[in-house]
Parts: C-alpha cells; sequence; structure tokens
C-alpha cells in the first residue's frame, strides 16, 4: 500500500516538472503561462499539417545536403587549383 502512494506521488512531481510541448516542441517554461492550454479550432487537422512540416523538414535536410556536396566539390576545386 505504501508503495502505491510513493508511486502516485512521484508520477505527479515529475509530471509537474515536465516542460509544457506544442506538436512535439518544448516550450521555455517562462513563455508559457501555467493554465495554458491548447485549443485546436474546429476543422483544423493537426495531423495533415504536422505531416506538411515534416516533409519540408526532409526537403530542406536534402537541399542542405545538396548545398553541403557542392560547396565541398568547390572547396576540392579551388584547392587543385591553387
Amino acid at each position: 500500500m505504501g508503495g502505491a502512494a510513493v508511486g502516485l506521488a512521484g508520477r505527479a512531481a515529475v509530471k509537474r516538472k515536465r516542460r509544457p510541448t506544442v506538436l512535439g516542441v518544448k516550450i521555455p517554461r517562462g513563455v508559457v503561462p501555467r493554465n495554458f492550454k491548447l485549443s485546436v479550432p474546429r476543422g483544423l487537422d493537426v495531423k495533415a499539417i504536422a505531416t506538411q512540416v515534416e516533409q519540408a523538414a526532409d526537403r530542406l535536410e536534402r537541399t542542405s545536403e545538396d548545398v553541403r556536396l557542392a560547396s565541398a566539390q568547390a572547396k576540392r576545386i579551388s584547392q587543385k587549383l591553387s
């Protein structure tokens, strides 16, 4: 019986220390008021928006990799020419 009480108290303490998140991104405590509730407007599909954000991040990652490779190649060519 005492173990269950300790477990519940521990969970409450951990839950209080957790930082709030919005779409999986942790928000600093100073930015969010204590009574912050994220309300989703009707008709807004959060999952679809999250999927679009994920796809945009993938495209950005591929583009940045292409830029990195082009930069490395330009650096190698400039070293050979000098």
